[in-house]
């Protein structure tokens, strides 16, 4: 299941990885199931990990989900999945043929560089795949898009369907204090180029995004 069924709040949220997806489907599953989540697998059986777009309609259940500006969520996803976990090690590498006189542990640049190679490992692949991998390309399928700069607008509609004033999560914020540079404005056009249909998606929705700037 790739989506979050939400009969109790009348929602149906499309996860993205690094999209404040875990934060939202911890509050979702509180609200559903009147208790705080202890094992992340049920959470994941229950309101699904983020997958390939499958069209989901229930009644007249809201379809949601968060947009992100693609180019900090990728620089998101390297600290988190590269620097922070480190996905990337000689085992999983040759286990994916993934060319042995790459680094396993790149720097950005290195990373951005040769992506193609590095996606050959699955999470690196998941966490780096188009948010409309995930969304479809059209965003007149939801009924409600948010940024995830400004989740205000979620917290409010999420209150008014609990019946209730609601704080959402604090988002993760321990890949904030790792090291990597700041991508360089070659890398910024690299990666805008490469999300291409994310910005797309984000200006037929009238989400902006920060790297637009």
């Amino acid at each position: 299941m790739y989506t979050c069924v939400c009969p109790g709040l009348g929602l149906i949220f499309y996860p993205v990885p690094k999209n404040a997806g875990t934060s939202i489907r911890n509050i979702l599953f509180e609200l559903e199931e009147g208790r705080p989540y202890h094992d992340p697998a049920n959470l994941f059986r229950i309101f699904g990990r983020p997958g390939p777009f499958l069209p989901v309609a229930v009644g007249n259940f809201t379809r949601i989900a968060i947009l992100r500006d693609p180019v900090e969520r990728f620089v998101s996803a390297f600290r988190n999945r590269v620097l922070q976990y480190g996905e990337i090690n000689r085992e999983v590498m040759r286990q994916r043929g993934v060319p042995e006189e790459l680094p396993e542990k790149p720097d950005f640049g290195t990373f951005l560089g040769n992506l193609a190679e590095y996606r050959k490992i699955g999470q690196i692949a998941h966490h780096t795949n188009a948010q409309v991998f995930f969304l479809g390309k059209n965003p007149e399928f939801f009924d409600r898009l948010f940024s995830f700069s400004d989740l205000a607008p979620l917290r409010q509609l999420l209150s008014e369907r609990a019946g209730r004033e609601l704080s959402l999560p604090r988002l993760r914020t321990g890949e904030g204090t790792l090291d990597a540079e700041s991508p360089s404005p070659e890398q910024v056009e690299m990666l805008k180029r490469l999300y291409a249909e994310d910005y797309l998606f984000m200006g037929k929705a009238g989400i902006p995004a920060a790297s637009d700037d």
